[in-house]
This record gives C-alpha cells, structure tokens and sequence, in this order.
C-alpha cells in the first residue's frame, strides 16, 4: 500500500514593536526629506519645535514564503519475512522575501530575498527518509535527514583562510560581496527493537549520526550552527544508546 500526499503553501507574516530611536529618527527622514504624508502626519509642530511622534507601535516588514510539501508512506508484505515500510517527508522552499525597515526608500520598506542565505536558516530543500524492516519481534529502522546547502557573506577571517568560495558573488541579504558555502548535510540513524512479549517490554538498541557526519563551519560571527535553531544542525559526534521500554 503507498500514500502520497502533496501540499502547496504561501505564507506572510508581519511583526509588530514599541519604537526604538532609530524608528524616530526613520519617520523624521521620510516626513521632511521625502515629504511622506503618512509620517508627517504623525509629528506635533509648536513653533519650530517637534513637541510630539506618534508612534505607539511600528510595522517592522515581514516575511513572504512559498513552497511544497511532499510525502509519501509505503508498506510492503514480504510473507516469511516480516513486513518492510518506507516514508519519506519533504519541503521544497520556491521563495523567502523579508520586508525590512529602510530610511531610504519612499515606503520606508526594502525587500531582501533570503531563501538559501544563512541569515534567516532557510535552505530550499530539506527532509527525511525512514526504512523500517518488522518481522517477529524485531524491527530494524534507518532513518536519514537532508539538510541542504546554504550560503554566508564572506567575513574577514572567510577570506583570510580562503574559504570564501564565490568572491565576485553578490550576497542579497546584506548586499555586500564575497560568498561561502555551506554544503549539504546527511545524517543517518539507526535502531534496533526486540519486544520481550511475556513481559509486555521492548530493548532498543541504537546509533546516532551512524557516519559522524559534522556541519558545515560557519565563520560569520553570530551565525549558526545553532543546534536547537531552524537549520537542524546537530552537536558534532556519533552517540550509542540502549533503552529498556514498559507497557501497562
């Protein structure tokens, strides 16, 4: 028996804060040097004094994604041979365009397409496959995780250890040049169960990150690999364990 299942998806999502002082000093630039009505009207002249900014909370931009899911379940009988399954899930990212604050621009908005960049941990294809085999009372499972390539602005010490891998790239998100790759990462995992039936239990035993797999270095200060962030980057090394399971 095979499931499929295929989603199409488009998001935008917006973000609200209390004004900082740059905020003010943004409203002030677009009112008396872009005659923006919208800000102007907001400030209180007496005299020649500004006496008050309305600005209670401000559109901070937002973000506009667009993409796929896919997945997929199959199982398969084998007779004597216990039972094989395989699933598979899958989001593909067609576009990621963040709205930013700008003070140069007549809407006092700017767009950046960040699908791919490492500033928003946004790759544009990422997912997992799991292989389970039952027969008996064992089961075996090989799960596999896909994160894709993304890219960095090449800083300072990129370039020093010349690993700036597109010098003559334009990176969008802060429109300086000089890109670095970050490639692909697989990790697998495996699982082995025996159930202990006359006494309701299960042993697990296992294996984390079965090739040692490490993450791409970043050398953008304050980039990830953030470990519990978007990306899915996990703490360098492979891990046993063994787990001893009750039911009631």
């Amino acid at each position: 028996m095979i499931k499929l299942s295929r989603t199409k998806y488009r998001e935008i999502e917006q973000g609200l804060r209390s004004p900082r002082a740059t905020d003010i000093e943004i409203k002030c630039d677009q009112c008396y040097d872009r005659g923006s009505a919208a800000n102007c009207g907001l400030i209180t002249l007496t005299g020649n004094s500004v006496t008050l900014i309305q600005d209670i909370e401000q559109n901070i931009g937002g973000e506009r994604t667009s993409g796929f899911d896919f997945n997929a379940d199959y199982q398969l009988g084998l007779g004597g041979f216990g039972r094989f399954g395989v699933s598979t899930n899958w989001t593909y990212v067609r576009s990621f365009v963040e709205d930013l604050p700008s003070a140069t621009t007549a809407s006092g908005f700017t767009s950046a397409n960040e699908l791919g960049y490492l500033t928003n941990e946004v790759p544009r294809l990422r997912g997992t496959m799991t292989l389970t085999w039952m027969v008996s009372d064992f089961t075996a499972v090989w799960n596999l995780t896909y994160i894709g390539k993304v890219f960095e602005n090449c800083s300072a010490l990129t370039i020093q250890l010349k690993e700036c891998t597109q010098p003559a790239t334009l990176y969008p998100p802060t429109a300086s040049v000089g890109i670095h790759e970050l490639n692909r990462t697989i990790y697998n995992d495996a699982a082995f169960t025996y159930k202990i039936e006359p006494i309701r239990a299960s042993l697990t035993f296992g294996v984390q990150n079965v090739f040692n797999q490490q993450f791409p270095l970043s050398y953008t200060a304050g980039a990830p690999p953030n470990f519990d962030g978007e990306m899915g980057y996990r703490i360098p090394g492979r891990f046993l364990y063994s787990r001893i399971g009750m039911s009631f």
